[in-house]
């Protein structure tokens, strides 16, 4: 399997229909739909937002967030100076990594099981995402 977003893990996969604990940490197993990749640039962040599906079940909304921030040391260093350059080399491999995710794609992600109070339905926040 192919680390996409975080870390590796082996947790067994919880079947989508058998959802139904609100802040548990789940591991769900589908295909990807929906992707839309947006940038906060307030944030210094891009938001992916996709749903994960099987043949036998609703999809789940699913979405990532992938920080391009750049931590200031103190704010006179002279190591700071190329803060911008940093900002735009770190939103260009982030850019990079979460281009790597494809429709059609089967993965595994392991995340916390919420509700979304935005779009007002229950979401899984990915930590990780595997590519099996």
């Amino acid at each position: 399997m192919n680390v996409m977003i975080g870390r590796c893990f082996k947790e067994p996969t919880t079947k989508i229909n058998s959802l139904n604990e609100e802040g548990s940490l789940v591991v769900i197993q589908g295909q990807i739909s929906c992707l839309e990749i947006l940038d906060l640039q307030d944030l210094q962040a891009f938001l992916l937002t996709f749903r994960i599906t099987t043949d036998d079940t609703a999809p789940v909304f699913c979405k990532a967030y992938l920080s391009y921030t750049v931590r200031l040391k103190n704010p006179g260093d002279k190591s700071n100076e190329n803060a911008n350059a940093l900002k735009a080399e770190n939103r260009k491999k982030v850019l990079r990594k979460a281009s790597r995710l494809k429709e059609g794609m089967i993965a595994m992600v392991r995340g916390e099981y919420t509700f979304d109070t935005v779009i007002k339905e229950m979401t899984v926040t990915v930590r990780d995402l595997m590519e099996v």
